[in-house]
């Protein structure tokens, strides 16, 4: 996240405008993808992939509530079918699970002690598992796993981290007391995840951004059996739907629910999806905080916002 962050960064300009929200899931999705692999995707498929989870992201809440609709041929429909297929990003994935395992067969000495040939990423961890027969986990369910927590790992951080900046801005002695915070710590060095305890408010705005604005703002579950919820009797196979989006906005809870108040104490309450708050959180609190020392993002006036999230 250290190298990904300054390489997204040089190349904003003060005054020129810049897609905060494309340039932020892109260094989201390229976090996710050295993590995964330790390597970058060549250019031609980080665009193609960053494309296609763009089309994935917009079609699914659809694909989710009215799965009926999925089935007419639509042209959003279509560009949905395509995007779910990422060939080129299953195309990636089986060429480095492949050579990984060919470089693994080739290292026979120690393959048995390291199956993924010692490579210290995600994808060797993955490689590592064995099924209770004792059998390597089979190529495409890695190739499944890697997809999920590719999705995981950017959508949710560059809303989280875009919304933060959004808020930002449009609270400017906030942004103040931010940047005071990062030159006390920081001294101008690169924050590291031991800064995020002596960095308290960085953790706050992105806590309350993520209230205000969370990135899975809609979740549906399907019961396993049949059970009462606010009285109702819910068979099995039911679909419950609720929003942390509305929750998050309940006056009971958050006096003021609508103002953005990083100093309130509710916000680390905050009912619905703890482990997404903690995970974004952890992830997004070290690039907010190099965005707060290095740039100072707005919006033109008057510009209308749209917002977008995955379903959890």
């Amino acid at each position: 996240m250290r190298r990904t962050i300054p390489e997204t960064m040089d190349g904003w300009q003060d005054g020129r405008e810049t897609d905060l929200g494309r340039e932020l899931f892109a260094l989201a999705t390229k976090t996710a993808v050295r993590a995964l692999f330790g390597a970058d995707l060549p250019p031609a498929e980080a665009r193609e992939l960053h494309d296609a989870l763009d089309t994935f992201l917009t079609g699914i809440y659809r694909q989710s509530l009215l799965p009926g609709a999925g089935r007419l041929p639509a042209p959003g429909n279509r560009r949905y079918a395509l995007a779910l297929a990422l060939a080129c990003w299953r195309a990636h994935t089986t060429r480095l699970i492949e050579a990984r395992r060919a470089h693994a067969a080739s290292t026979s000495a120690r393959s048995a002690a390291e199956p993924s040939g010692g490579h210290k990423d995600v994808l060797s961890h993955l490689l590592s598992v064995r099924t209770p027969e004792g059998a390597p986990v089979a190529d495409h369910v890695i190739h499944d796993q890697a997809t999920a927590l590719v999705l995981a790992g950017s959508e949710t951080t560059a809303a989280a981290l875009a919304w933060s900046c959004h808020l930002l801005s449009r609270h400017p002695g906030t942004e103040e007391e931010l940047s005071a915070e990062a030159r006390g710590v920081l001294r101008g060095r690169a924050a590291t995840q031991d800064d995020l305890p002596r960095l308290p408010l960085t953790t706050r705005v992105v806590t309350e951004a993520l209230r205000l604005y969370p990135p899975a703002w809609l979740i549906p579950r399907n019961t396993t059996r049949e059970t009462e919820l606010a009285g109702l009797r819910l068979p099995a196979g039911s679909t419950v739907v609720f929003s942390p989006y509305v929750v998050h906005r309940r006056g009971d809870l958050y006096p003021g629910p609508a103002r953005f108040l990083p100093g309130r104490r509710a916000a680390d309450r905050a009912p619905g999806a703890p482990e997404l708050r903690a995970c974004a959180r952890a992830a997004a609190d070290v690039p907010v905080r190099a965005v707060s020392r290095r740039r100072r993002p707005g919006g033109p006036p008057g510009r209308r916002l749209t917002r977008r999230g995955t379903p959890s």
